[in-house]
């Protein structure tokens, strides 16, 4: 809805380069991981980059 209230606000450019995907990872994680690089992305969102203070151990639903 919010982005129906801001389309006609939205430059032509801008959005090309919008992308919205569901909560079905199946549909989106190959399109995701194309765009940017596994290493790249924290282990939440289906990467494998570390930053300092994170613990490997941790629930990856909690790292933010």
């Amino acid at each position: 809805m919010i982005l129906s209230l801001a389309a006609p606000a939205t430059r032509g450019e801008n959005k090309d380069a919008i992308m919205i995907f569901g909560t079905n990872k199946r549909e989106w994680e190959d399109i995701v991981f194309n765009l940017i690089p596994r290493d790249q992305l924290r282990p939440r969102f289906g990467g494998s980059k570390v930053m300092d203070g994170d613990h490997p151990d941790q629930d990856p639903a909690n790292i933010h």
